[in-house]
């Protein structure tokens, strides 16, 4: 925190914070009961507001979360696209051995894989296209135990292979494409849960 505004109370200065992203307007139903996320006036930092690549940025006191000296500012940086994988988890709350696929290994791809591995999923396929390669080979050492670039058919495959054509219990769609919604879809099994965090503009389901 470099400086407060006027009349607001909040950390001081000085001290090192977490920034949450998202805001509400702060008065109306969903607001209200704690679900700012859904308001219909909602504000994301970098979407709706300017982003954080610069040297200062102007956020509500309200969105700061003092940190704790035992936590590295290298660290910090990753709590507010882990908050949201925890999300996933949490919502589809998968038992241990529950197959699952990520569709897009990009840095929201394999933040899911690792706490995927941690909440005993398995086995875990990632799947990206062509140029995903050095991501993939991450995916793999964070926990994958498959990664690989394949299209909708292929991913169908591969899914098939490893769940005796069952299909995947999870799939968490990163891509923002719609082909990569499509894809989770096709390899999601009957039951089963598909998460999409990706923004995509228009899909058809």
């Amino acid at each position: 925190v470099v400086e407060l505004g006027p009349a607001t109370q909040g950390p001081s200065a000085g001290t090192r914070v977490a920034i949450e992203a998202v805001t509400g307007c702060g008065a109306c139903y969903q607001c209200a009961r704690g679900r700012y996320n859904l308001c219909q006036d909602w504000h994301h930092i970098g979407l709706t507001i300017h982003g954080a690549l610069a040297e200062f940025a102007v956020v509500p006191a309200a969105s700061l979360f003092p940190l704790p000296d035992s936590v590295p500012l290298e660290n910090a940086a990753f709590l507010e696209p882990l908050a949201t994988v925890m999300n996933t988890i949490e919502r589809a709350r998968p038992l241990p051995g529950t197959p699952a696929a990520v569709i897009g290994p990009g840095p929201f791809g394999l933040l899911h894989v690792q706490a995927l591995r941690a909440a005993g999923a398995g086995p875990i396929l990632v799947f990206g296209r062509p140029g995903d390669e050095a991501r993939l080979d991450l995916a793999r050492r964070a926990g994958a135990d498959e990664a690989v670039v394949a299209d909708r058919e292929g991913a169908v495959a591969h899914a098939a292979r490893w769940t005796d054509g069952i299909g995947m219990g999870l799939v968490v769609e990163t891509a923002g494409t719609p082909e990569g919604v499509q894809t989770a879809l096709d390899i999601t099994a009957g039951g089963g849960t598909l998460a999409t965090l990706g923004l995509t503009r228009h899909t058809e389901i």
